[in-house]
């Protein structure tokens, strides 16, 4: 999914919250998959389908910062990077080795 799709489904959503939430779970379900589906063994992959996904969440972050602030709070473009931070510490600390 794009990141202007994430952002449609969000903005379109009665419950921001819980949508901002099904969101973060579902890049996080995305990055697994596109991982799977690429078959990447090694860690040089791992950091660049990161840095994909990293770019992604930016723009995302930046839909939301722009088009929806100040009703929501501000995403952190770091955000994907906590995702799987809380997701994966031992991904986290691949990604930061």
């Amino acid at each position: 999914m794009k990141a202007k799709e994430y952002y449609k489904k969000l903005e379109q959503s009665d419950d921001r919250r819980q949508v901002f939430i099904d969101n973060a779970i579902d890049f996080a379900r995305e990055f697994s998959d596109m991982a799977h589906k690429r078959n990447i063994s090694q860690s040089s992959g791992i950091k660049a389908l990161f840095s994909e996904f990293q770019n992604k969440w930016v723009v995302y972050a930046s839909l939301v910062n722009t088009k929806l602030y100040p009703v929501n709070k501000p995403v952190r473009y770091d955000g994907f990077k906590r995702i799987i931070k809380e997701i994966s510490p031992e991904l986290h600390v691949l990604l930061n080795a």
